[in-house]
């Protein structure tokens, strides 16, 4: 679920939900090194693979009650993701190889 960021920012409780709904997720950036980003700031694209999922394809995975258990295994081990993507397939992963009945 986005975090409570959004909300606050754009000064709208249902934001979050919303941009889950629609996965309007376009402005997020996995953080290399931590600093300050002010307004006018640029943003610099250090690397993109072919290979890489798109955010949104991660998103949908991760909200999607039947995705594909491969490919949820696949991105649990995948170098481009930050730990806690990585730490949430696994999870999801792990509970998928406890309870195959389910799908």
């Amino acid at each position: 679920m986005p975090c409570h960021k959004i909300a606050k920012r754009l000064d709208e409780p249902e934001a979050p939900a919303f941009v889950a709904a629609s996965a309007r997720i376009g402005w997020y950036f996995r953080v290399i090194e931590s600093g300050i980003v002010s307004p006018g700031d640029s943003l610099q694209l250090i690397d993109r693979s072919e290979t890489h999922p798109t955010i949104e394809q991660l998103w949908r995975t991760r909200l999607d009650p039947a995705a594909n258990p491969a490919l949820i295994r696949a991105w649990a081990q995948h170098p481009a993701l930050g730990k806690a993507w990585r730490a949430k397939f696994t999870e999801r992963a792990e509970w998928l190889a406890r309870n195959p009945q389910l799908f």
